[in-house]
Formats: structure tokens, C-alpha cells, sequence
């Protein structure tokens, strides 16, 4: 795990624990939850200084961690299916779950809930509370999901080039026909109805403003981009294997490119920041 400074400067965070860590998600400027392999769940409330494993009750590898930011609460996923905890409390884990193995989590800025996004090509929605709301089958693998504050715009993506975008809370999904067939691996959304980043193989950079579709070819062809987290002021970063990151701070519109070390895959990023996620 490292820390990407504004000026672009990389360092390694102090954690050692022998284990592949998958998936970040920051709470305002000090907390942050990452987790990963075995069942891992770390937490830092000093901005990284010190991260302190949390009891998950699972033993299953998590890949997708999520956090409301206004309701408090937080959502971790993988091969066990979801766990959720309070900010200041226990991980419980969603009971009766069949939905296989979950591979990304978003979560909107005050309600108790989160999408998850599956292996099987499921899309569910997790409550708190403990009721799950399937929304979607979408017969293809996914990698990512993202969701706007409100929680009514959501995107999903995943293999041969596939999105899908709801605007009425998952209740229903169109398809964004983006002419590739590589696969894609995350995404964020952006301020404009629908408008979406998403990164996968070979470089790939998708925008859409809500109209048009726009393959870019800004990276190299070589990278696999795994990440994209964006802020509402434009600032934003995509990370990838053999340490690759990129960092903008006009909304996506240019890219520089700084490296975290050749033997380092970057799976999952985000930031600590003074206000809520826009």
C-alpha cells in the first residue's frame, strides 16, 4: 500500500502483514478502511500513520470496500458475500447470500445501502438493516460499480467492454455501447446525468458526458489500468499494474504519469479529504 502526495511524490505506507490488500475506501481527511486477503480488514483514523486490523468474521479474500460517508456506515465484499459495519462498531455479515462472489461496492453519500457488483453478474443492492434488493442480472462477468451521492444514477462495468448504466436507482439498466472488447475494470461517475470514467486493459480510458461515447487514447496500450477514483473538483487518480499511476487535476481532461515501482500492482485507490465525496 502507498501514499500518492498532490505533487505526485510516492511513498510506502507501514504496513507488512503478508498479504494482498485489494480494495481502499477514505472517510474525510484522517479515516480510511482497506482490506483484502483472508478475511483482512484494516483501519486508520490518523491518515495512514498507524492501520489496525479489524475482526471481520470471515475468512474469505475481500475485494471491494465501500463506505457511507453520511449514514456512518461502512461495507466490505468478496468470496463470503458483504459484512458492514458502523463506523464505531462490529462487522456483521449479510446472512443469505447467493449472489457468488463480490468484486466492487459503491455506496451513496448518506443513505445506509450500497450496490454491490458480482462474479455471477448480479447486481445487488445491501442494506444495512439486512435486506438484499437484487436489482440486475446481467449474464456477463462485472469488475466495477459506481454510483453518484444520491444513489440514482449507477454504473457498472465489466469484461468484452461492457457498461451499464441506471438512472432510477438500479431499478432498471440501459446498455452504453462503447466499441471495445477489452475488458473494463472499474469506474467512477462525474458531475452530468449518466457521465462516467471507466479504466480497464490495454490503457483504456472511457468517458461519456451523458451523450457520447469517447474511447481515449492517452495511455499506453501495455498498461492495465485496475482503479479510477475522481473528486468533484476535478482532482482524481487511475492505478494499475507494475505501478502505475496517473493523476489528474482538471477532471480527466490531462494526465501525468508517476510510478509506485515495477513490482508493485495497484488494485484499488482513493484519498483523504476535507469534505464528503462529491
Amino acid at each position: 500500500m502507498v501514499r500518492i502526495s498532490p505533487a505526485g511524490a510516492v511513498a510506502p505506507y507501514p504496513v507488512d502483514l503478508g498479504v494482498d490488500l485489494w480494495a481502499i475506501a477514505c472517510v474525510g481527511a484522517r479515516e480510511a478502511w482497506a482490506v483484502g486477503e483472508g478475511g483482512t480488514v484494516l483501519r486508520t483514523q490518523d491518515a495512514g500513520a498507524r492501520w489496525e486490523p479489524q475482526d471481520a468474521g470471515i475468512t474469505g479474500d475481500l475485494y471491494a470496500v465501500a463506505v457511507s460517508e453520511g449514514a456512518g456506515v461502512v461495507f466490505a465484499g468478496g468470496d463470503d458475500g458483504v459484512i458492514w459495519a458502523p463506523f464505531a462498531g462490529s462487522f456483521t455479515r449479510i446472512q443469505n447470500w447467493t449472489y457468488g462472489t463480490v468484486v466492487a461496492l459503491a455506496a451513496p453519500a448518506d443513505e445506509p445501502w450500497a450496490y454491490a457488483a458480482t462474479l455471477a453478474g448480479e447486481v445487488v443492492r445491501v442494506h444495512a438493516d439486512g435486506p438484499v434488493d437484487p436489482r440486475f442480472g446481467a449474464g456477463i462477468e462485472l469488475s466495477g460499480v459506481a454510483t453518484d451521492a444520491t444513489g440514482d444514477v449507477v454504473v457498472v462495468v465489466g469484461a468484452a467492454g461492457m457498461v451499464l448504466l441506471s438512472h432510477d436507482a438500479g431499478a432498471s439498466f440501459e446498455m452504453v455501447e462503447t466499441g471495445i472488447a477489452t475488458d473494463l475494470w472499474a469506474v467512477t461517475t462525474l458531475a452530468g446525468d449518466g457521465a462516467f470514467l471507466a479504466v480497464g486493459d490495454r490503457g483504456r480510458l472511457v468517458r461519456y458526458d451523458g451523450f457520447i461515447v469517447d474511447v481515449l487514447s492517452v495511455f499506453d496500450p501495455t498498461e492495465d489500468l485496475r482503479a479510477i477514483h475522481m473528486r468533484a473538483d476535478g482532482m482524481g487518480q487511475i492505478v494499475g499494474h507494475e505501478g502505475i499511476v496517473h493523476v489528474t487535476g482538471d477532471g480527466g481532461r490531462t494526465w501525468r504519469t508517476v510510478l509506485a515501482g515495477n513490482d508493485v500492482h495497484l488494485e484499488g485507490v482513493d484519498d483523504f479529504h476535507a469534505a464528503p465525496h462529491g
